[in-house]
């Protein structure tokens, strides 16, 4: 995955501007408009971090990450289908694999920062991407 993510960072064009750290402390909503704070995370990375570690942190249901995953694809990636640097198209395997990735960042960020109960807890949420991404492979290897 991160070799993969690498390519596309550089042959893609570069990464995107990201927040790192959306967590529902850190979206304020007021009822019409949406404003993000705590930008220490912030940076450069891949479009599948970003909403892996969305889906991860609020630990969407399928449904609400194929909703997102089409609105995502509906409003970026097909107005650029003419610029070879556009946007890729998100699937869900590869946001799931950005959730696989977030949660195995934020367990050893708990574990550096003593909090033992949030380094175990992220990583029974990385077992269970791992156990939904073999499931995935497996069921498009039968053609499912």
């Amino acid at each position: 995955m991160s070799s993969k993510w690498q390519e596309s960072l550089t042959m893609g064009g570069g990464g995107v501007l990201c927040h790192r750290d959306l967590q529902l402390p850190n979206i304020l909503f007021n009822g019409s408009e949406i404003k993000l704070i705590d930008f220490e995370y912030a940076g450069f990375s891949c479009i599948e971090w970003e909403f892996g570690n969305l889906v991860a942190e609020l630990e969407l249901t399928q449904a609400q990450i194929e909703h997102i995953i089409h609105y995502y694809n509906k409003n970026n990636c097909n107005k650029n289908n003419s610029n070879k640097n556009s946007l890729q198209t998100l699937t869900f395997q590869s946001v799931i694999e950005g959730s696989l990735m977030a949660n195995y960042i934020w367990a050893l960020w708990g574990w550096i920062y003593n909090r033992i109960d949030l380094g175990r807890d992220y990583l029974f949420r990385f077992q269970n991407n791992l156990t939904l991404l073999q499931n995935l492979a497996k069921n498009k290897s039968l053609g499912v």
